[in-house]
């Protein structure tokens, strides 16, 4: 028969050629003969469509360029058509070949497809609706707003890398600074700000983060700058700096100071806070010298009274049970008497008054401890513990690092503080 088809098609008879093979559901001449030779091309897209899924993605493989070319809406719809009604017969990547050169059907062909397929023809669509769309960006055919409608939706894990690869490849700032940001990948972020002169979104950046290696690299980077710099940007920068305290005003002048461009009136400001509030932090520090002094020089008074004056106790109730105190009775230095049970039954040490005791000490009174056990007990719990700083800072409470003299001198400073007379019916 294909010779039938070559000698009608000769003698220009196309038309009835078309009618015999669609009689004889020779499908493939019918269309051949539509769309090279009689330039039916609406009559051949209604045929492609009353042809089974894989039937027709055949057909539009061959003829879909012509197609598309003639009649681009009923083309679009064709291919719509097979796609919501595939149920897996083929994959709509094997359709993509019909766009070439055509950027905006082609993505609009992918988006739609995206919606009804999955596994790896999903893939396959995804990497190729980013790849046109980030080529459109480049092309100026996008900009920076359309970014978020575009390309971003269509980033998702497994094609996170690539994508990223591919928009710095391209200068696509908006793609890079999401995948960025989604990944946490801050250091990288602020990097390419910098590398791309956006000292205002690395500031940002910098605010949001807190971090004091991060806020040293703009610093870096603005004592580096060849042209003028924003006095109002720095000092801003500046003021966020000395609010969180990360970096220490040497450090910072000692890096601004290597540029050739920046003024010292924007560092200014910035030098007189911080003197002020090292003066404050003197007068502070002096006021509370003073205070220490003066607690020492009454404690001083305190030891010398114990040591040689008489002390006279006239407390009538018992500092536990607020009743009245009668013998045998327990009294302290400090004020505080107890009936003798009721001091066994409060105190777990003999020599310490209960009410003097702070609440961290009697909470924590059987681990307080200096003698080597103690130090044993404190490897063991910090080999043990998943937050060493907690066991080493619960241990310095307790005194088991204080030195030998100190230690000493704290013993005896709370003996002076009590004495203990006890009394009975004897």
């Amino acid at each position: 028969m294909a010779s039938v088809f070559d000698v009608l098609r000769s003698l220009k008879m196309s038309a009835d050629a078309s009618l015999l093979a669609v009689k004889l559901n020779m499908h493939d001449y019918a269309l051949s003969m539509m769309v090279e030779d009689l330039g039916r091309y609406g009559t051949a897209i209604k045929y492609i469509s009353k042809r089974p899924p894989a039937e027709a993605c055949r057909y539009i493989e061959k003829y879909g360029r012509d197609l598309f070319e003639a009649c681009p809406e009923e083309a679009m719809e064709l291919l719509r058509n097979l796609v919501e009604n595939c149920n897996g017969e083929f994959d709509p990547a094997q359709l993509l070949k019909v766009f070439v050169n055509d950027f905006t059907k082609s993505a609009d062909f992918i988006e739609f497809a995206l919606k009804k397929v999955s596994g790896s023809s999903r893939s396959i669509l995804l990497d190729t609706i980013l790849d046109l769309r980030l080529r459109g960006y480049a092309e100026k055919k996008l900009t920076d707003s359309e970014c978020d409608k575009y390309i971003i939706p269509f980033i998702e894990d497994e094609n996170i890398e690539r994508t990223l690869q591919l928009a710095r490849l391209i200068h696509c700032p908006p793609v890079v600074q999401y995948i960025l940001r989604k990944l946490g990948r801050t250091k990288e972020l602020l990097q390419y700000y910098v590398e791309d002169r956006k000292l205002q979104e690395a500031i940002a950046l910098c605010k949001a983060e807190k971090k004091g290696d991060m806020w040293l690299g703009v610093l870096v980077y603005i004592s580096k700058m060849d042209g003028p710099v924003d006095e109002n940007m720095v000092q801003e920068m500046l003021e966020e700096i000395g609010a969180e305290e990360c970096l220490h005003p040497l450090v910072v002048l000692e890096i601004l100071a290597r540029s050739n461009t920046l003024k010292v009136g924007a560092v200014k400001e910035y030098v007189i806070r911080w003197l002020d509030s090292q003066g404050k932090q003197i007068e502070a520090d002096r006021k509370a010298i003073n205070e220490e002094v003066q607690m020492m020089e009454e404690i001083d008074k305190q030891i010398e009274s114990l040591k040689y004056n008489v002390q006279v106790l006239q407390v009538s109730k018992c500092s536990a049970c607020d009743t009245a105190l009668h013998l045998p009775a327990v009294h302290f230095l400090c004020r505080h008497s107890y009936h003798v049970h009721c001091f066994e039954s409060y105190s777990e040490k003999p020599d310490v008054c209960p009410a003097c005791t702070p609440p961290v000490s009697r909470e924590n009174s059987k681990e307080n401890i200096d003698d080597k056990a103690s130090y044993q007990k404190f490897l063991k719990e910090l080999n043990l513990s998943s937050s060493g700083m907690d066991v080493v800072s619960k241990y310095l409470r307790n005194g088991l690092f204080d030195a030998p003299r100190k230690t000493y001198q704290k013993k005896v400073c709370n003996l002076m503080h009590y004495c203990i007379l006890r009394t009975d019916n004897d």
